[in-house]
């Protein structure tokens, strides 16, 4: 092998650490020898067709806390990494003045991550004041309006409208106090549009409209933390299998869905001036 690749102790090859290469390649080890030597000659032709002229520091994860979630492909931290392609588009994060890990969603702002899972591919994010239902309040749009990701609740997406409630008012109703957003005097509930209109509206007399938001239909109001998911750029492997039961004449196929571990993605920097 030349100096682009090298064998690592434990026999997987490795990407030089000069050369900042982003195309996924499948190294397949132990007896698919074959398929190692494509990927691997697929590497160089790409790399000596660009001709890069010049290398830089390789893009490594990084975070902005020592307790804070590591960051790596497909996100990015833009303004505490050195380089700023080191990403997927959409997928950029930053370092708050509390060196919290932050993610802006382009309809609804900043919200702090909390964990991202690269296994499943979801992230969790939060309110930086703690009131997460305070963010939905003057939004008809979807959170996720916009932004590259998903609900991870597989339920269908439903309008709420948000009331301010005399105390003695909500004691009786089918809906949960929003604590962060209510007083003594007053509490703050989401009721679900649709239970507002005939044939059975639900009376509010005692209540006053505030907005209406949409928001996945089983969404707790009062949590502190909501989960995304991401389908692109999509680093797992979904397996078929066919499962037999006892009878053989019986089976069914299903889906496993696991992280590649054999595969890894690097970015190549290149200078397109022939």
């Amino acid at each position: 092998m030349s100096s682009l690749f090298h064998r690592s102790v434990n026999g997987h090859y490795a990407y030089d650490q000069n050369i900042d290469i982003v195309f996924p390649s499948i190294l397949w080890l132990n007896h698919h020898t074959a398929t190692l030597e494509i990927c691997n000659f697929l590497i160089y032709f790409l790399f000596f067709l660009f001709h890069p002229h010049s290398a830089s520091t390789t893009c490594g994860g990084s975070n902005c806390s020592d307790g804070g979630p590591l960051v790596r492909f497909p996100f990015q931290l833009t303004n505490h990494q050195a380089k700023t392609n080191c990403g997927y588009p959409g997928y950029d994060l930053s370092c708050n003045n509390r060196s919290q890990t932050t993610l802006t969603l382009p309809s609804f702002g900043d919200f702090t991550v909390q964990t991202i899972n690269y296994m499943i591919q979801v992230v969790s994010i939060s309110d930086p004041d703690n009131c997460l239902p305070k963010r939905f309040l003057h939004h008809e749009t979807s959170l996720v309006e916009n932004s590259p990701f998903l609900h991870r609740t597989f339920s269908s997406l439903v309008n709420y409208t948000f009331f301010n409630c005399s105390s003695s008012e909500v004691g009786s109703m089918p809906s949960r106090i929003i604590s962060c957003l209510s007083t003594e005097y007053f509490k703050v509930i989401a009721l679900r549009t649709s239970w507002l209109l005939p044939p059975y509206p639900i009376p509010l007399p005692l209540c006053s409209v505030i907005s209406t938001t949409l928001a996945p239909s089983l969404f707790d109001w009062d949590n502190h933390d909501i989960e995304l998911t991401w389908k692109v750029p999509d680093c797992r492997l979904r397996v078929k299998e066919r499962k037999t039961f006892a009878n053989p004449m019986l089976w069914y196929d299903a889906y496993r869905t696991f992280f590649w571990h054999n595969c890894f993605c690097i970015r190549l920097s290149v200078n397109l001036d022939y």
